[in-house]
């Protein structure tokens, strides 16, 4: 907690929990490949007073590091292609971002938002009055790394014998959670998988068709 003048309580210091990452995967073999990613991060503020206004919360960032490959369909050669990042999407403009952003605001819709408080409140207003009185709840965070998959579209097509990887990298605060997504659309079958840890390209490859 930090003090103004006249030792006025301005801000709260927000506490965490160890977050939970809770992965779905999309219908096997589907339309497109790929899970959806929800992060729970229970949170809690204490009630700073009257004269609270703000927040601090923990440092948030949600790194991805993407690789291509395009497949051998003759046997099991493959070819990396193009990779992406590392890219913090908590910095973005994007969902992934602005769920983290929108922290405050979001509690509404959790069942420990009083129901004497605005249910549609500003995010300043929201924040200002989690400081002010103190509230525990789930922030959720939400991602749905996908890709297309010609096999099972409305008119199917040929497996495009492709493979992406995600490498994640998410810290809430002192917590990372390292996971790989690994999607495959090939002529010797699909593949969604979510690994624990993270992979390079070496050890990706023992997973490929």
């Amino acid at each position: 907690m930090f003090f103004g003048e006249r030792g006025v309580a301005m801000s709260c210091r927000m506490h965490i929990r160890e977050p939970v990452l809770n992965v779905q995967p999309y219908s096997q073999h589907g339309p497109v490949l790929g899970h959806t990613l929800e992060l729970v991060i229970r949170a809690t503020v204490p009630a700073g007073g009257r004269f609270a206004s703000r927040i601090e919360a923990p440092p948030f960032s949600w790194w991805e590091t993407i690789t291509h490959w395009t497949l051998n369909a003759a046997g099991t050669q493959w070819v990396r292609g193009q990779v992406t990042g590392p890219v913090d999407q908590a910095q973005g403009n994007n969902n992934t971002a602005n769920f983290w952003r929108d922290r405050y605001v979001n509690a509404v819709d959790d069942p420990n938002w009083p129901h004497n408080w605005p249910r549609n409140p500003s995010h300043a207003q929201a924040e200002s009055l989690i400081a002010q009185n103190g509230l525990g709840w789930s922030i959720r965070v939400y991602d749905n790394p996908g890709m297309n998959n010609p096999r099972n579209q409305r008119t199917p097509g040929s497996p495009r014998n492709l493979a992406r990887s995600v490498a994640f990298a998410i810290r809430v605060g002192p917590y990372l959670i390292r996971k790989t997504q690994l999607l495959v659309s090939s002529s010797r079958g699909d593949r969604q998988m979510f690994l624990d840890g993270t992979y390079d390209a070496t050890n990706i490859a023992q997973y490929l068709p």
